[in-house]
């Protein structure tokens, strides 16, 4: 079984509201059915190359509140990739299959352990 899933929010170039409605039914999907323990988020960076698009804010807000009630139990935001994360680290030790996920700084995603 693999432990990673990846979560396409850009997809089919969804609006923010169907965006954060695929995710928070993918973490509480996969939270609820174990079929992952960690969710690889493609969020994107924003439009054209413009730095924090409405997609990524509303991931990050949403994600940072739900860590803050505790029902994922880490957040790692693209940009936050490289080899001194001790969180990533830990991540990529007990998951293998994140490891080329995370190898390069990348801000147009965000690695969810559940």
């Amino acid at each position: 079984m693999n432990q990673v899933m990846t979560v396409d929010l850009e997809e089919g170039l969804p609006s923010v509201a169907e965006a954060m409605e695929h995710l928070k039914w993918s973490v509480s999907t996969r939270r609820r059915d174990g079929r992952a323990k960690c969710l690889y988020i493609i969020h994107g960076y924003g439009k054209h190359g413009k730095a924090y698009g409405a997609i990524i804010q509303a991931t990050r807000s949403w994600l940072s509140a739900q860590l803050h009630k505790q029902t994922i139990k880490n957040v790692i935001f693209g940009e936050n990739f490289n080899p001194c994360n001790s969180e990533l680290t830990q991540l990529t030790d007990k998951y293998r299959e994140l490891k080329p996920l995370t190898r390069n700084i990348n801000p147009g995603v965000t690695v969810v352990s559940l």
